[in-house]
Parts: C-alpha cells; structure tokens; sequence
C-alpha cells in the first residue's frame, strides 16, 4: 500500500497501486547518504624491519628517486626483506 500517497485524489492513488503491483522497492537505509563514519579509519599497519622485527616509521619530507636511496647504499625494504630471506634460509640449511 502506497501509504504516503493517501491525501492524493483516489484515481491517483489507483494508478499509483497499479504501477507499483508486483515491483520490488528497495530502501538504502541512508547508506548512500555520505553518513559520517563512527570513528576514525584504522592506518594499516606497517610492515616490520626484515632484519631486526622493529616498527619501520612512515617516510616524512620530500620524495626522492631510488637512485637517491642508492647512492646512500639504502636498499629497497622488499630487496632488503627477499636478502634478510635467503641469508636465513641458507644459514639454517648450514647449520
């Protein structure tokens, strides 16, 4: 039943019911309303040190190129992690 349109004339109301028989309505319940979120979204964590387990600290200033990071002789963390990797897997097939 068509419950908002009752004020309307009765021929309206008629062909409202008709148009709508047999349809499925559906009702967002605000979620397409940009409803404020209930806290702030969690910051992933980020990944540890491949060689001490620490908390490796997000990068702060400018952007630079690799090529800067490796003048420096700081690696790449994945490079570093894969290296940290092998060294261990090849240390404990020695031992």
């Amino acid at each position: 039943m068509l419950g908002k349109f009752s004020l309307l004339n009765p021929i309206r109301l008629a062909e409202l019911e008709l148009a709508f028989n047999r349809v499925r309505r559906v009702h967002a319940m605000a979620g397409f309303y940009n409803a404020i979120s209930k806290g702030p979204t969690p910051k992933p964590p980020s990944p540890p040190c491949p060689v001490c387990g620490g908390v490796v600290l997000d990068a702060t200033g400018p952007l630079r190129p690799v090529t800067h990071f490796e003048q420096l002789g700081i690696k790449d963390f994945d490079a570093a992690r894969r290296e940290v990797t092998r060294q261990r897997g090849l240390a404990g097939a020695v031992g």
